[in-house]
């Protein structure tokens, strides 16, 4: 088999339960912490089979709309995950040392996020939206515009796709994007995966023979295991071609070896039914693909959804591969014990946790593993369950990463330390600020502990509208100042051509419809920027007028 080009991780960022960065979800991963959390019930009268639990998202109404150049209006009628991913990847790009205002690569984008029906039904069945509320209502909310809407506020030129196959589309996500970087379809691939359902204290009704945990516990692997548990959160990662990322002198996370996807097909008891023989199939493609032994394989991050059937039809799979011929030990963990399961993001957490235990040398534990599943006769296969944190010293660390998608696409990556690895985690270096978007969803739930009540709040429309005019003028003029000044347009060297190329970008930058004559009535930078301001103030207003009349 052809052996495709290596690829670099080179930014990594998340948000999940009990974890706001990658320190913080390193340190529960190493802890054993379980980040999910019980809250009372929202409903009275509930039925007793209904379970209390989740991963929670703090914060996950917060938006910084003025950073995006959003109006209120447009951020209060958005899926929560279409405003999460925003943030995240300008995080994740903020830890590969890349800005997306002055970067001149070919970004792609591919990504995938959860179905969110309740969120979307509790704005649009008040039936009085307009012809043009309801289509900014769609755009704001179906899943076919998550990639393109961070592509046009960002400025992304490369592949923009959403990617959606289940429980593993992140990781579908991560495997379209290394091909992608393989052909040169891009110079820069970023993959994410958001899950956020609401109402976000919700709780669920367990029934006997369905995939939901009665405990409310997450338990993959476990013989206690008794099934699922939600959870929300936001990954996403940076991607360049290894050789390149190396030249450019990047911190490498980790390196993607291989990667391989299939379909189950027919060939099972049912649509909703795994199978072995195709999750077989896919191990030994990715295995292939990357020139590896079996052998060399030292931790795998399953998809470990914790439901008794589930768990058995993928340990056989991986110890059919892995868990055979060798003499050394081969761990098995899963993520979804810590945060609970992040549907269309599990995969692409899991690839993350994947990367930063080859990265740190550490195999993580396995968190509610009392008792250790009895689908693997441990005396006779090398696999094996970490209960504490374990170091791993090897040179070379590979780990692989499995995501099952309900439907049966099956997808398997294969990842190693860089030689030149570094210690230290690089976060974000933007605060975004926190306005709050309410939802009626949430707003039923009284209680302090579970819910902080929303504050009414105005966006500041300068934020981030002076770096970009910056940006404008020397980009316009060739000049490098830092901060606005008194400087003449046209003292500086400018005349109408290029009082045209401002106004063009100032109008793409900052979504305003200038013409090139205000140049000539405010040719000082500092009154340029205070007239856009104020015409940003004006829009806004006529804006909210719209809303409130909804």
């Amino acid at each position: 088999m052809l052996k495709l080009e290596e690829i670099a991780v080179i930014g990594t960022h998340l948000r999940v339960s009990g974890a706001k960065n990658v320190n913080e979800f390193i340190n529960n991963l190493i802890t054993s912490t379980v980040s999910i959390k019980s809250f009372p019930s929202v409903k009275c009268g509930a039925s007793s089979n209904m379970v209390n639990t989740k991963g929670i998202l703090d914060d996950y109404d917060c938006f910084d709309a003025g950073f995006f150049n959003i109006s209120d209006q447009e951020a209060r009628i958005m899926d929560p995950q279409h405003r999460v991913i925003l943030e995240a990847v300008v995080h994740a790009l903020e830890t590969a040392g890349i800005s997306y205002l002055e970067n001149q690569k070919t970004i792609g984008i591919f990504c995938s996020c959860s179905a969110n029906y309740n969120y979307s039904f509790s704005l649009y069945e008040n039936g009085t939206l307009s012809s043009l509320d309801k289509y900014s209502w769609l755009i704001g909310n179906d899943k076919d515009y998550l990639a393109t809407r961070v592509a046009h506020k960002l400025n992304f030129t490369g592949p923009a796709l959403t990617v959606q196959s289940g429980c593993s589309s992140s990781l579908v996500a991560l495997h379209q994007a290394c091909r992608s970087l393989q052909i040169s379809d891009c110079d820069i691939a970023i993959v994410g995966g958001v899950s956020i359902t609401l109402p976000m204290y919700s709780s669920y009704e367990f029934v006997e023979g369905m995939i939901y945990s009665k405990t409310g516990l997450c338990s993959p692997y476990s013989s206690e295991a008794d099934g699922i548990v939600d959870g929300c959160g936001v990954g996403v990662i940076v991607l360049q071609k290894k050789k390149e990322a190396i030249f450019e002198k990047r911190n490498i996370w980790s390196i993607i070896h291989a990667s391989a996807i299939n379909n189950d097909g027919s060939n099972k008891a049912s649509f909703l039914s795994p199978s072995v023989e195709q999750q077989i199939e896919v191990i030994r493609k990715a295995l292939m693909q990357s020139n590896l032994n079996p052998k060399e394989i030292g931790y795998i991050e399953g998809h470990g959804t914790g439901t008794v059937i589930g768990d058995a039809m993928e340990l056989t799979a991986l110890d059919e591969v892995y868990g055979k011929d060798r003499s050394n030990l081969c761990y098995v963990g899963s993520v979804k014990a810590n945060i609970g399961h992040l549907d269309a993001a599990s995969g692409i957490i899991g690839f993350i946790k994947a990367t930063l235990s080859v990265k740190q040398g550490k195999v993580f534990p396995q968190p509610n593993l009392s008792q250790v599943t009895n689908h693997i006769k441990q005396e006779e296969s090398f696999l094996r369950f970490a209960t504490q944190t374990n170091s791993w010293n090897d040179d070379c660390r590979y780990a692989a990463v499995t995501s099952l998608g309900v439907g049966g696409t099956n997808v398997h990556v294969i990842v190693s330390n860089h030689e030149n690895n570094f210690t230290y985690i690089p976060l974000p270096s933007t605060n975004f600020r926190k306005f709050r978007y309410p939802n009626k969803l949430d707003q039923n739930i009284t209680d302090k502990n579970v819910f902080m009540q929303s504050t009414a709040h105005k966006s500041d429309i300068c934020y981030n509208t002076e770096q970009k005019i910056l940006l404008a003028w020397n980009q316009t003029l060739g000049v490098n100042i830092t901060f606005i000044n008194e400087d003449n347009f046209f003292e500086q060297g400018g005349d109408s051509l290029l009082a045209v190329k401002l106004v063009n970008l100032v109008n793409k930058e900052i979504q305003v419809n200038l013409s090139p004559v205000v140049l000539f009535n405010y040719p000082k930078l500092k009154d340029l920027k205070a007239y856009i301001v104020e015409n940003l103030k004006q829009k806004k207003m006529q804006e909210e007028k719209v809303y409130d009349q909804l």
